[in-house]
């Protein structure tokens, strides 16, 4: 998601005219993530696992203030 973000912008800005081609924007974000070095992944990785932990703490914390 984090990568996603910030290359999808990165395309709009390059090609405006894919602002509203949410498919073709897709697969270029697509096809530059795989073209990416393991090196280069590893930062969006690691802010994926950090909001991953984030995420599992917040939804177990709901749910022990709305059990039924």
């Amino acid at each position: 998601m984090f990568y996603v973000k910030d290359k999808r912008l990165e395309i709009i800005k390059e090609r405006p005219e894919l602002a509203k081609d949410v498919a073709q924007v897709g697969k270029l974000v697509g096809e530059a993530w795989g073209q990416l070095s393991p090196a280069q992944k590893s930062p969006y990785e690691k802010k994926a696992q950090l909001d991953k932990v984030r995420y599992s703490k917040e939804i177990e914390e709901y749910r022990k203030k709305n059990k039924e």
